[in-house]
């Protein structure tokens, strides 16, 4: 019986040495080890502030007019109508600058997702796996495990995504 045992543990060892690999990327340090991703988010931060800078002085001009507007009484009220629309103006063309920021990044962000894709199959094919996950996607990797190629994706996805742009105008909007 023991012989038995260690025979069937014997093959069944060597079966999982000769079997196709599973290799594990760990996408969860994408911001900062992506070069492509971080100069995104570096991109979208500048962009708010732009737009912070563009409508703030504006805004708080017209806010300060209604506060005097406010105190000067009844006799203002088509002024202060007037001052409330433009407010609400600015407002709305601020939420739509920030709803196009909001898709370019959306669509820089597909753009990356597509070439870590590209990334992932080319470590596959170059290592002949049977699979590259996520390492959410497993249940324990040890942190010494060949299987790991997390240094591997991110430098080959660096060369071939050393950045993505931050492209505020929609395909086809300039047609």
């Amino acid at each position: 019986m023991r012989q038995t045992l260690a025979a069937v543990l014997l093959l069944w060892t060597g079966a999982a040495h000769t079997a196709t690999p599973v290799l594990v990327v760990d996408l969860s340090e994408a911001y900062t080890r992506s070069t492509a991703l971080a100069g995104l988010l570096a991109d979208v931060d500048s962009e708010l502030q732009a737009l912070s800078r563009r409508h703030r002085p504006e805004l708080e001009r017209l806010t300060a007019e209604m506060r005097e507007l406010k105190q000067a009484g009844g006799a203002t009220r088509d002024r202060q109508l007037q001052v409330i629309r433009r407010i609400n103006e600015i407002e709305t063309e601020a939420e739509r600058e920030q709803e196009r920021l909001s898709e370019a990044n959306q669509r820089a962000i597909a753009e990356v997702d597509a070439a870590i894709a590209e990334v992932k199959k080319l470590l596959k094919s170059e290592r002949a796996a049977a699979a590259v996950l996520d390492i959410q996607e497993t249940q324990y990797v040890r942190p010494d495990c060949d299987c790991l190629v997390s240094d591997d994706l991110y430098r080959l996805l660096n060369e071939r995504l050393p950045r993505v742009s931050l492209d505020l105008d929609p395909p086809g909007a300039g047609s």
